[in-house]
């Protein structure tokens, strides 16, 4: 097998090969270990989790293929394997978060295979590092969304592309490619601009190789189309029909519409400047408008070294799929940059010229000055670091906003509280309740009535509770009070449990919620 394409130029560091191997393993282990703690944390549901969930009660899978409620989108595959988790694990945290977190830690392992195919030992030390302890990969490989198989599927659509590039006469990798690929389109809908990078870093190898590669290379350029039609099939059902779908197509042109570039070039340029090292470059650390400039220019020197060494297939591997998100972004079809959750599937090309660019680096301290060991080290330090740093912080905040926590801690009471048998009403109109609580109350099932109105079987039994939360909640519980005490109605007040969260931030607001329980005093 051929050298991976750096080793002959970037040495070392001064240290052994075995011992970068221990070190790519440690981080590579630390990366884990942060995936799996937060994993059993169980970080509470929370807002945007919830309004994606809530789909997996009310749809089954079909439903799922169509249009999503909540001004949702998602991949239809990820979609299926979640409603399967609801299905039959159960609606916790952890059973839903099963699948991303396996996805996330497929990813990084995946990762770590990709990165020992095309860079040598000291890029591929750093490659490691900085994917695996990015907080964009960490934390969503822990949500209820499917942006850990933005990651994942790339990784399945790079791997085999960089076997060939390495291997070309064994034509199986080209076949397996052609073969990942429509479900890697239909689990990820960014996942079409690696699959399109791809294609580009190939097509010039492809052509000198003879027909049974330029055979799997149409295979896979139809299966290309295939998947991409149908997740686009797919996704134009989420959206429904412009008049039909108005609230999900004007949501999601809001949430993407700092992803979209300025008419003006001066604007243009300062708008693709700031996203570029923005939130979408964050590995391991960074922020939005410029915050990962430091990143940005490791990759930027470690494109360079591609550059001059004649590695144009493994460049286009890792950039093409940046320029392809642009055209889309002009095109308003998907943000560039915007934020990170959005460019898992980025990730790998951005950590492997990271890494290529902080080795050069290094390399270049290490033939002037003998200091490439202090500094390798040094690096690794910081990645161990941010780790650690990172798994602290979720030790001591559990918890994306300690609202969802409260909430959590309240619906737990109340289950203790309330006998699993009896009916419960909610009132307020639901559109006004915070997602949260209804998903926690749909989880209960026929039991609960909505909108403050008894259900008919409801006001069979002897005993009711009342849930009083939103911005009506004293108005609905005057009402439902007054409705219940009618002579004809026979119901008494017998008691009133409130659950109150004064937050320790002034610039979060104090919630409240009330449950009431009501008995009967007369029967007919």
């Amino acid at each position: 097998m051929p050298a991976t394409p750096d080793a002959a130029e970037i040495g070392h560091a001064g240290l052994a090969p075995r011992t970068l191997a221990r070190l790519t393993f440690a981080l590579l282990a630390l990366g884990l270990v942060w995936r799996t703690l937060r994993y059993l944390l169980v970080f509470p549901i929370w807002g945007d989790e919830a309004l994606l969930a809530l789909n997996f009660i009310r749809s089954d899978y079909r439903d799922l293929a169509q249009r999503l409620e909540n001004c949702q989108i998602a991949p239809v595959l990820f979609l299926w394997t979640e409603r399967a988790a609801f299905v039959h694990l159960g609606p916790g945290e952890l059973s839903l978060r099963l699948a991303p977190f396996a996805a996330g830690v497929a990813g990084l392992f995946l990762f770590w295979r990709l990165a020992g195919l095309v860079v040598g030992p000291l890029a591929r030390l750093f490659a490691v590092g900085f994917l695996a302890v990015a907080i964009w990969p960490v934390s969503m490989c822990t949500l209820i969304k499917p942006y850990s198989f933005d990651l994942l599927m790339p990784l399945l659509l790079l791997l085999p592309a960089a076997r060939w590039l390495k291997t070309p006469h064994q034509t199986r990798w080209l076949a397996t490619l052609t073969a990942v690929t429509p479900l890697a389109l239909l689990a990820s809908n960014p996942a079409v601009f690696v699959a399109g990078g791809v294609w580009l870093a190939l097509a010039r190898t492809v052509w000198n190789r003879g027909w049974a590669a330029r055979g799997w290379f149409a295979a896979f350029g139809v299966a290309m189309l295939v998947g991409f039609g149908l997740a686009y099939q797919v996704g134009l059902g989420q959206l429904g029909t412009p008049a039909a779908g108005a609230d999900t197509r004007g949501g999601m042109t809001a949430y993407w519409s700092n992803g979209f570039p300025p008419p003006s070039p001066l604007a243009f340029a300062r708008w693709f400047a700031l996203e570029t090292t923005g939130q979408m470059t964050a590995y391991p650390v960074g922020s939005a408008s410029g915050g990962s400039v430091v990143t940005v220019a490791f990759i930027l020197l470690g494109a360079a070294r591609w550059w001059r060494d004649g590695r144009s297939a493994w460049l286009t591997l890792c950039l093409a799929p940046v320029g392809l998100s642009l055209v889309a972004s002009a095109l308003h079809a998907y943000p560039y940059g915007n934020s990170g959750r959005l460019n898992q599937y980025l990730a790998p090309g951005f950590c492997l010229l990271a890494g290529l660019g902080v080795a050069s680096a290094i390399d270049r301290a290490e033939k002037r000055s003998a200091t490439g060991r202090r500094w390798a080290l040094v690096a690794v330090g910081v990645f161990a670091l941010v780790g650690v740093g990172g798994m602290a912080r979720d030790v001591m905040n559990p918890y994306r906003e300690p609202g969802y926590e409260w909430m959590r801690a309240t619906m737990a009471a109340i289950r203790a509280e309330v006998p699993a048998g009896d009916p419960v009403v909610v009132t307020g109109d639901r559109p006004l309740l915070d997602v949260v609580f209804v998903w926690y109350w749909e989880n209960e099932g026929d039991r609960v009535s909505w909108n403050g109105r008894p259900s008919d079987d409801a006001l069979k039994g002897n005993r009711l509770w009342a849930f009083h939360y939103g911005p009506a909640a004293d108005l609905h519980r005057q009402l439902l009070g007054e409705e219940l005490a009618r002579d004809d109605a026979g119901w008494r007040l017998v008691k009133t449990t409130t659950f109150d969260y004064r937050p320790a931030r002034s610039k979060e607001r104090p919630l409240t919620c009330e449950l009431c329980y009501y008995e009967r005093t007369r029967h007919d």
